[in-house]
């Protein structure tokens, strides 16, 4: 993701059962993943502890859909 200032991302598009999707910080700022946000444009994201997550400059975050929950869920970031 691109970004010229610190930026939340508040949900994803849905997708298919079991989808990964990467999501690589390349800004110098740190990225804030909203943990069920009730401002998430598509499907929300549910992050481990139930709390938003930091993806901080250069860091890679990895999601996997799940259909039955309609959500996708943080499973790796580093």
């Amino acid at each position: 993701m691109t970004a010229a200032a610190t930026l939340t991302l508040n949900g994803i598009a849905a997708g298919s059962d079991g989808q990964i999707i990467r999501i690589l910080n390349v800004t110098s700022n740190s990225m804030t993943i909203a943990h069920a946000s009730g401002s998430a444009t598509g499907a929300q994201i549910f992050c481990p502890s139930a709390t938003n997550q930091t993806l901080h400059a250069g860091a890679t975050a990895e999601l996997m859909y799940d259909s039955g929950s309609s959500v996708w869920r943080l499973v790796s970031y580093f």
